[in-house]
């Protein structure tokens, strides 16, 4: 797993093996992988922290992650600190 993204009553699981959806909460799934590096970038996006090859601040504060896998996603600069 690389990234998860929240989806309504759901979480997407992204990795290599493609996109896995499963009845979770966030709070619930960042508690469990909080061991394996997953830090929270966003209210509804974690991140492992060993798939971050870059990141990029724009403007307003907010961020861009691109993922070694190549995948790009957003963060947010209220959770900024989470990825320094």
């Amino acid at each position: 797993i690389d990234w998860v993204n929240a989806a309504g009553n759901y979480i997407e699981l992204h990795g290599d093996f493609g996109t896995e959806l499963a009845r979770r909460t966030m709070a619930g799934i960042e508690a469990e992988l909080a061991h394996y590096g997953f830090v929270r970038v966003h209210r509804s996006r974690l991140v492992r922290r060993a798939a971050i090859a870059s990141t990029e601040t724009r403007q307003s504060g907010d961020f861009d992650i691109t993922l070694r896998s190549g995948a790009v996603i957003s963060g947010s600069r209220r959770f900024r600190q989470n990825i320094t």
